[in-house]
């Protein structure tokens, strides 16, 4: 209309601006009325489409919710994200909390959630225990039912934090007629809305388990290595990770690609260790990792990472890296004989306020009150404590790859290579700590067990299977040769005894996990 308007002014003869000024200005806000009266007609008619569609929508809602009936309303998921935000930050709060030793794990409870004074409250006690994340592994296996039920014994020496949100562990919790400990925290991942209906599956396999396995272990290696704590990870189910489109093969793999570093697997327990040279690769592959710069770089870097948990710093007696053989120049630290790991373990958990208290009143027996109340100490940091220095000066046996450890060749080159390295490492540190090959079938008799604690292997299952069958219940595994110490029990899912009653699941692999933490020099 406008435009009909301006084109009959245009196409006009003559205007005299003088004469028809005020007609041209009547002209011009009738224009403006007519383009205002067309914008109105025109919101009217959207605001009416509008009101139609809304009116449709709700039919549509209704129709369905007699059908399907929605679990989560839209009322319900607003009311969700404001409480999944309160979580959050009081998450962020008490995360504060810990990290500045002014307050010890909180528990992050709905209870304690509704009562921030509770957060306030202080424990000297738990200041200098070790801060461990954990990561919770497949929520449809054990591991949360071994969270549960010993909690109150690992929080006695060391300060847990748990990678979950509280609805899974709610739901946990319900399934397996527990409690929540009190004094519990949880560092949430705000993905508890991935699940259906029903969180947990005991004992299924599923991708949407997988995912959350992977996120709780993700992001507790991100914690501990912002906050320089150490890490126990609990059984997750490798093909729960490959139908999650998880890239990796398990733990190790992942730390290996995070840190860009040849994470070394070590299991066992205060008896014997075994170190794996290869681990979850092909059988077929095994034989071909088997070179000379390898093995010898794996030999340096166990050395190296062993010596790094079990001794004190020296300067030394350092092992050399012979240029000869292409390596660097390195600072290392030699492991000490168990009589000198003693006196430095005396040392560094003799003193206590109550050790001295004793030492000022009596001067007689100093000698025997140290060792008294050394263990003692002990025993206040890490109960049921167990000593993992080896049972002499350090000694390692090597297994061979072949049978008879390859005969001198005649069964196989591959063990060649293995002594050749063995040499190699040896001269470099000095002293004769790698002992071998030694023919697999008989390097664990009990006459070699009673001279080494520590054993390596060249592939999995040819070190695994003898230490599983003589202490699988309390072996845990070990990741060496990274920026953080990570521990994890050494079994699986169990997913044959996911939450069932009298399940009769040994708790002892788990609890050594964070007894080890405690036990060694970080």
């Amino acid at each position: 209309m406008r435009e009909q308007n301006l084109n009959a002014l245009l196409n006009a003869d003559s205007l005299d601006l003088s004469t028809n000024s005020d007609e041209i200005s009547e002209t011009l806000q009738s224009l403006n009325t007519l383009e205002s009266l067309e914008s109105l007609q025109q919101v009217g008619n959207k605001k009416q489409d509008s009101i139609n569609n809304l009116e449709s929508i709700k039919r549509l809602e209704t129709s369905t919710a007699q059908k399907h009936p929605i679990k989560d309303s839209l009322m319900k998921d607003r009311d969700s994200k404001a409480i999944n935000l309160s979580k959050t930050l009081h998450s962020l709060e008490t995360e504060a909390l810990i990290h500045s030793t002014k307050n010890p794990y909180i528990n992050a409870a709905k209870d304690l959630a509704k009562n921030p004074k509770n957060t306030q409250k202080q424990d000297k006690s738990t200041e200098s225990k070790r801060l461990v994340y954990v990561s919770v592994g497949d929520i449809n296996g054990i591991g949360l039912e071994l969270i549960l039920r010993n909690h109150a014994e690992i929080a006695v020496y060391c300060k847990p934090i748990y990678c979950i949100d509280f609805e899974v562990l709610e739901c946990a919790a319900k399934k397996l007629a527990l409690q929540i400990p009190k004094d519990m925290y949880i560092h949430p991942l705000n993905m508890q809305d991935i699940f259906d209906d029903e969180i947990i599956k005991a004992g299924q396999i599923c991708a949407k388990s997988g995912l959350y396995s992977f996120k709780s272990f993700e992001k507790a290696v991100e914690l501990s290595i912002e906050h320089e704590a150490s890490l126990v990870t609990l059984p997750i189910h490798k093909y729960a990770w490959q139908l999650a489109g998880i890239e990796y093969a398990g733990h190790t793999q992942y730390l290996r690609h995070r840190f860009q570093k040849e994470a070394i697997m070590m299991l066992g327990c205060k008896e014997m260790f075994v170190a794996l040279f290869t681990d979850h690769i092909p059988l077929s592959k095994v034989s071909g990792m088997i070179q000379k710069e390898k093995l010898l770089q794996f030999f340096r870097d166990f050395y190296h990472a062993y010596s790094l948990l079990f001794a004190p710093l020296q300067t030394t007696q350092t092992p050399k890296n012979d240029t000869k053989h292409g390596t660097q120049d390195s600072k290392e630290i030699q492991l000490e004989s168990l009589q000198e790991l003693s006196s430095n373990t005396l040392k560094q958990n003799a003193i206590n306020a109550n050790l001295v208290k004793r030492l000022l009143y009596d001067e007689k027996n100093i000698e025997k009150t140290i060792i008294e109340k050394t263990q003692d100490s002990i025993q206040e940091i890490a109960p049921h404590n167990h000593s993992l220095q080896p049972k002499k000066e350090l000694k390692i046996a090597v297994l061979g790859l072949n049978p008879h450890a390859g005969d001198n060749g005649v069964l196989g080159h591959e063990d060649m290579i293995i002594n050749e390295c063995i040499e190699i490492i040896n001269k470099e540190i000095g002293a004769e700590v790698f002992i071998g090959s030694i023919a697999p079938d008989s390097a664990f008799i009990p006459h070699n067990r009673e001279k080494y604690s520590i054993f390596i292997a060249m592939y999995h299952d040819s070190g695994l299977a003898p230490l599983k069958a003589l202490y699988f219940d309390r072996s845990i595994n070990v990741s060496l040769n990274l920026p953080i110490l990570r521990t994890s029990p050494d079994h699986g899912t169990c997913f044959d005894k996911a939450y069932q009653s009298n399940n009769n699941i040994s708790m002892e692999s788990y609890l050594e996990s964070f007894r080890f933490l405690c036990q060694v020099n970080m």
